[in-house]
């Protein structure tokens, strides 16, 4: 199953949303608002590069999320029945 088109990794989070911050950096797919982060430093690469981010985004999200995997459990829930 394709990521759904317009899904994409968030390119701004705070620490510790699910395994998204440690994707974002480690992918590097966007900025983590840490306390040592400076935002002036953000906005200006974000305004500067933003279609590069949002491909860069989507390409991580198309990578990572595999929607396939999900299909079982989204069955059961919808039917009530185990497979």
């Amino acid at each position: 199953m394709r990521v759904p088109r317009g899904a994409a990794v968030p390119s701004g989070l705070r620490p510790g949303v699910g395994d998204c911050s440690d994707l974002v950096t480690k992918k590097p797919a966007g900025y983590v608002f840490r306390e040592d982060l400076q935002l002036d430093r953000v906005v200006s690469e974000v305004r500067g590069q933003r279609a590069t981010l949002r491909k860069r985004c989507e390409e991580v999200a198309a990578g990572h999320f595999d929607g396939d995997s999900h299909l079982p459990v989204r069955r059961e829930l919808v039917t009530g029945r185990v497979p």
